[in-house]
């Protein structure tokens, strides 16, 4: 059906007009949707200790049909990853403040048939320059390689991560380190755990939304698409 449909979206539509609900008795979520999806034992296999070996029951799904369905969820994947990434050129945009709470908006300039971009604290852009704070404009590209940097260090520490996927299952959280250790960190991602970037003279504050993180950090294994706002 999912080979039919071709859309986690309307799957989880068809399912729901057909009032076909999980084993609990509920709608089916896209977070279970893309779990079932990719549920190997479904063709036969047994997952231990991180691989897969050949089970004693009998598969349901043929391998074809599965391996049709994986090929199918990564270009879905990949089309929202670029579609994401068209809608918001500018990482930090509607995140990004002066040390004085002016929000800084995206710019750019065109010299010499190049486009630079950069980020301006709007107390300058409305000429207010002695309200702006201690850094009024940056280069978009090293404010952003710089949050990347630290937000990608901040995923790779496992201790830290641990604390907020306590209330997963074991199994879960294993997975979710796992996939962290291989994870490719996108625009999306970042900009779903930004709370707000504060931008000083000395140093660089970055705020991450707990609650956000703990959803993010779970997206990693269901796939699922992160809705952010601007």
């Amino acid at each position: 059906k999912y080979l039919e449909l071709k859309t986690t979206l309307k799957m989880k539509k068809y399912l729901d007009d057909n009032n076909i609900k999980s084993r609990t008795g509920k709608n089916f979520s896209k977070g279970n949707l893309y779990k079932m999806l990719q549920n190997k034992t479904y063709i036969g296999l047994v997952h231990h200790k991180g691989n897969y070996y050949e089970g004693e029951h009998e598969g349901i799904i043929d391998k074809w049909t599965f391996n049709k369905v994986q090929e199918l969820l990564e270009k879905n994947r990949n089309n929202n990853k670029n579609r994401i990434q068209s809608k918001s050129p500018s990482l930090l945009a509607g995140k990004l403040f002066d040390d004085k709470g002016n929000k800084m908006s995206p710019s750019h300039s065109n010299k010499k048939g190049k486009r630079y971009r950069y980020y301006v604290s709007q107390a300058l852009v409305q000429g207010d320059r002695k309200n702006a704070g201690s850094v009024d404009k940056i280069p978009s590209g090293e404010i952003e390689k710089l949050v990347k940097s630290e937000i990608a260090l901040f995923l790779k520490d496992k201790a830290n991560i641990q604390k907020y996927i306590t209330e997963f299952d074991v199994q879960k959280q294993k997975s979710i380190l796992s996939t962290l250790s291989k994870f490719e960190l996108n625009d999306n991602f970042i900009r779903s755990i930004l709370a707000k970037v504060v931008l000083f003279k000395e140093k660089i504050e970055i705020i991450i939304c707990k609650e956000h993180l703990i959803k993010a950090l779970e997206s990693v294994i269901t796939n699922d698409l992160l809705l952010t706002e601007a």
